[in-house]
This record gives C-alpha cells, structure tokens and sequence, in this order.
C-alpha cells in the first residue's frame, strides 16, 4: 500500500509543460507574461503557466489552420483522428489527480 507521504513526494516531482503548445511545439506566450495555478487546498503555487493572450491565440489558430489545409488533419482517415483524440482524452485522465480549470477532481 502506497503511503500518503509517498503520494505527497510524487506529486512534488511532477512538472507539467506550461508552455502553449502551438503546431506541436512549447512555447512561452508572446509577452512573456506568466500567472501562478495555486493548489486551492494549501495555497501554494503548482506551476507557472504561460499568460496567453490575443497573439497567442490567433498564433495556434493560424497553426491549426495550416495543419488542416496542408493535409496533416484533414487528410487522416477518420479511424486515426478518433484514434488520436481518444489517446489525447486517455493523456487528459491520467493526469496528476486535476482536471478542468485546474482544481481537484471532486471540485471540477
């Protein structure tokens, strides 16, 4: 049985990407601007997270648009794009016991 300390240490060595992901790559917002996710049960910071603004979001929708025109996305039969976004989905449930906007399973 895995001790309650032992859950403590492996969370602390957790470090997520907090970088955007844009035409699949991290980077750090356009301004540079980051902003602390605070675990809201102890007050303490989780990570610091890129401060994506306008730019940043218009960067990742021109990406997206020149995956799906250049073929990377549109031209992938249906059955591998499912099978992607059900990997992408199982990726998003194994995380670190968060979900959602960044609070506990129980609260998300």
């Amino acid at each position: 049985m895995t001790s309650k300390q032992t859950w403590h240490r492996l969370a602390e060595e957790v470090q997520p990407q907090t970088d955007a992901l844009i035409d699949g790559e991290f980077a750090p917002a356009i301004r540079g601007e980051r902003f602390d996710s605070i675990n809201p049960a102890t007050g303490r910071s989780l990570a610091s997270i890129a401060s994506c603004m306008a730019e940043d979001v218009d960067r990742a929708a021109k990406a997206a648009r020149t995956a799906f025109e250049d073929g990377r996305w549109r031209n992938r039969a249906p059955r591998e794009r499912k099978r992607i976004l059900l990997r992408l989905a199982d990726l998003i449930e194994s995380g670190p016991g968060f979900r959602g906007f960044g609070g506990p399973y129980r609260s998300a």
